[in-house]
């Protein structure tokens, strides 16, 4: 039994080392973005918009499918 407990606690400490260790060295996506330089900041902004765009159709399509009386 104290080998399975001491098992446990070993294996809690390193997947929660690996875990701390990826929380503190991976960046938020708002810190990747205020970090690209400004053309490729200026074209990531210019697809999100597009993609926003994009999403908004997408939606409409699915409410068409989900409600087709109110089409007309």
């Amino acid at each position: 039994m104290n080998r399975v407990v001491k098992s446990i606690v070993y294996g809690v400490g390193i997947v929660g080392f690996g875990y701390m260790t990826m929380k503190l060295t991976t960046p938020s996506p708002e810190r990747v973005v205020n970090s690209l330089p400004p053309d490729l900041r200026a074209s990531y902004e210019m697809n999100k918009k597009d993609r926003s765009q994009a999403e908004g159709v997408l939606r409409m399509i699915e409410d068409a499918k989900r409600n087709p009386k109110n089409l007309v």
